[in-house]
């Protein structure tokens, strides 16, 4: 008896943490709060899924501000040095994304649709606001690091990716073939990397 008992104490505490956790829009797995073996054991609070908030004010500006990370106009590149990343004069903030969202947008959902939507998109639209807010042409003062990607090695890196520097649809390709040759989960383990050591 009392073995159910604290069963159903147990579960109803893992119930009620995994809904609060989903509620504050954390990246924790269902295994990370219930398992007595695979539980979280990072520092807290957890990093959250792609900063969604799960419950906005409801009007549309709060919606589109709330649903994913904003970075300021000056941002860290991947050596944690700050980068220009002043709005390009084409396609101001759209999808979240500083710069030339929609054109980002339109060429993630040509190139690799599956990284267009939800949690991968969202992680994708982190790791560009934190190097380049989606900046066509951000330079890393202290660096060669350039363009949507920030690549190290300047303009030039983008062509070792199969794509170019000079236009979005030159850009993106790049840094989608650099994510998926990286990081074998996409988008959200490069973010990931992204927040711990401020590169990707």
């Amino acid at each position: 008896m009392l073995g159910i008992s604290l069963f159903i104490a147990w579960a109803a505490y893992a119930s009620g943490y995994y809904g609060y956790s989903l509620i504050k829009g954390y990246n924790l797995s269902f295994m990370e709060i219930v398992s007595p073996v695979n539980y979280y054991n990072g520092s807290w609070p957890p990093g959250t899924a792609s900063n969604t908030v799960i419950f906005p004010a409801g009007n549309s500006s709060t919606n589109a501000s709330q649903s994913v990370s904003t970075m300021a106009s000056v941002t860290s590149n991947g050596s944690g040095q700050s980068v220009s990343t002043a709005p390009a004069a084409n396609g101001g903030a759209a999808n979240g994304i500083q710069s030339n969202g929609a054109a980002i947008l339109a060429a993630v959902k040509t190139i690799m649709p599956s990284w267009s939507t939800g949690t991968q998109w969202n992680c994708l639209v982190n790791v560009i606001n934190a190097e380049s807010g989606g900046n066509l042409t951000a330079q890393n003062p202290s660096s060669s690091a350039y363009g949507i990607a920030q690549f190290i090695n300047g303009p030039s890196e983008y062509a070792t990716y199969g794509g170019n520097s000079t236009t979005v649809l030159g850009q993106m390709p790049a840094m989608i073939n650099y994510i998926k040759q990286r990081y074998p989960s996409a988008p959200c383990e490069a973010w990931g990397h992204e927040q711990a050591d401020h590169w990707y």
